[in-house]
């Protein structure tokens, strides 16, 4: 028999047209759930973060099907071994008894069916690729990466991820209150890929599983301790003009030492935040305090022979523009706190539309004749 959409035309036709991996695939459908339990730190510096996650993966078989049920349970043993399931993000395991991937099986009160599951509780630190453009007003993905290492191969079994609606935010003590709001609707997003088979050293697709929540950084500590002092100190910089014009060496002494004030700022911010390729936000408005300092610095030096009748002019000017920059600064920050945006954000959207799938032409249900398929939920990336 085989399926057709809504639209009469097969599955297997479009699943080619499309590229899907698990097109010449016996699929097993895998309903997952995820439990967040613990986030115990982020670190920025190190870009990783601790946790621990229950992750737990369900198929169910018919009873009466032997055969099947052999073959799954014999299937879904081999990922008990750490070395076929693994976490591909894990930089260490947190200290405590060790913890593997385990099959548990039991039946329905009738009898009917089978249900096998894959458990197992992660603990560990993790790598993350943290995004720091909009830092300190700026929301990180913390992600899992789970590797199952069984290829994608003609009439081979292989996992199709389901989400099972059910994974979800526990975090009874949520120990980063203070420096993070609580995940986004409290949920887990679990989505799936494959691995690269041009760049992969055996030249396989691999299915990749992610569990991914979103956090938003509270910046008021970052305010009180950079910006706003920042701010005061070019503030500051304009009782240099209420020194006499003729005393420049003093007046360049008191802008000088603020602008040393403001470079021991930038040393303090630079252990903050990893060694990265580009700006962050703080770092932006630190170098544009700078540079209005170093204007005051050269109003300095020329208020003496040039600027000494119109130096209150020049002064206007040069806070009026940094009014201007603070203004633009606050916008854009106002903007990037209660507008979060991160690598996530187009899947919040998209996983909320993207809740059905049509199943693949491998069922083994011989009462299956109708020529249209259920609505079953997907994982984005299927």
């Amino acid at each position: 028999m085989e399926l057709h959409d809504v639209g009469g035309v097969r599955i297997k036709d479009r699943r080619v047209a499309s590229g899907d991996p698990l097109i010449d695939c016996d699929v097993i459908d895998m309903y997952v759930r995820m439990n967040l339990d613990k986030i115990i730190e982020i670190n920025d510096v190190k870009q990783t973060f601790k946790a621990q996650y229950y992750f737990e993966a369900s198929t169910r078989v018919p009873t009466a099907d032997k055969k099947r049920v052999q073959e799954v349970r014999a299937f879904l043993e081999k990922f008990t071994d750490p070395n076929n399931l693994v976490v591909e993000n894990m930089v260490e395991p947190l200290a405590g008894p060790p913890s593997k991937p385990k099959l548990e099986e039991k039946m329905d009160a009738k009898g009917a069916t089978h249900k096998m599951s894959l458990t197992w509780k992660i603990a560990g630190e993790f790598s993350e690729c943290l995004e720091h453009q909009r830092f300190p007003f700026d929301c990180q993905d913390l992600t899992l990466t789970l590797c199952f290492w069984n290829a994608c191969r003609e009439d081979k079994l292989q996992f199709r991820f389901i989400d099972s609606k059910n994974s979800s935010v526990i975090l009874n003590n949520f120990h980063l209150g203070n420096t993070w709001t609580r995940p986004f609707q409290n949920r887990l997003y679990i989505h799936t890929e494959f691995t690269n088979e041009e760049t992969h050293k055996v030249n396989k697709k691999f299915p990749l599983l992610k569990a991914t929540v979103q956090l938003q950084r509270i910046p008021s500590f970052y305010m009180c301790n950079i910006l706003l002092p920042m701010f005061a100190l070019v503030c500051l910089s304009a009782a240099s003009m209420a020194i006499p014009n003729d005393l420049i060496g003093d007046r360049l002494s008191t802008s000088v030492m603020l602008i040393l004030t403001a470079v021991a700022f930038k040393f303090i911010i630079a252990q903050m935040v990893p060694k990265i390729g580009y700006n962050t936000g703080l770092d932006w408005y630190v170098l544009v305090c700078w540079f209005f300092l170093g204007l005051i610095v050269a109003e300095n030096c020329l208020a003496t022979h040039h600027l000494h009748n119109t130096e209150l002019v020049v002064a206007v000017i040069i806070y009026f523009g940094f009014a201007t920059a603070n203004v633009f600064f606050a916008i854009k920050a106002c903007y990037s706190y209660f507008r979060p945006k991160s690598k996530l954000t187009p899947l919040l959207s998209s996983c909320d539309d993207a809740t059905s799938f049509e199943p693949y032409d491998k069922s083994r249900n011989p009462q299956a004749s109708e020529t249209k398929c259920a609505k079953i939920p997907c994982i984005p990336g299927y």
